[in-house]
């Protein structure tokens, strides 16, 4: 669906730009330059034969998600989506970004000091992309309970 996975005039795996949005069900595996997401989280080494992936919390995964522009970007596309939403105050919208962001209501705590915070940024979309993007890297966030 949508086109070829691979991108026309493709010869070589080397220097091969990964900047589809596709679903990374569609993402071209190369043996030689791996997506830097995938090898961050525990994608099997497509040089071997692998009967169970490995799962493993690691720094580098941490660090990826608070770095990588990608994620930053998607958290100012869901801060963007949140803030037109109609929803009643930044309770609300608190309570909402949890919701689909980590599939779990914020304990009292952690709606105090976003609360908290929202109030002290002048910025309304900057705060809200820092929360979003703060629940991306989130330990939450990576694992089910």
């Amino acid at each position: 669906m949508g086109g070829p996975t691979i991108k026309a005039g493709t010869s070589i795996e080397y220097g091969y730009k990964f900047d589809d949005t596709r679903r990374s069900l569609y993402t071209p595996v190369f043996r030689n330059t791996p997506l830097e997401i995938l090898a961050v989280f525990d994608f099997a080494d497509p040089n071997l034969v692998v009967g169970e992936r490995t799962s493993s919390s690691v720094p580098t995964q941490a660090l990826f998600l608070m770095n990588n522009p990608f994620v930053r970007q998607q958290a100012e596309a869901a801060a963007t989506r949140l803030l037109q939403e109609d929803l009643a105050d930044d309770s609300a919208r608190i309570a909402h970004a949890y919701q689909r962001t980590l599939g779990r209501h914020p304990t009292s705590t952690e709606r105090d000091v976003i609360l908290e915070f929202v109030q002290t940024e002048q910025d309304t979309a900057t705060a809200w992309t820092q929360i979003l993007h703060s629940l991306v890297a989130s330990l939450d966030f990576r694992f089910l309970n």
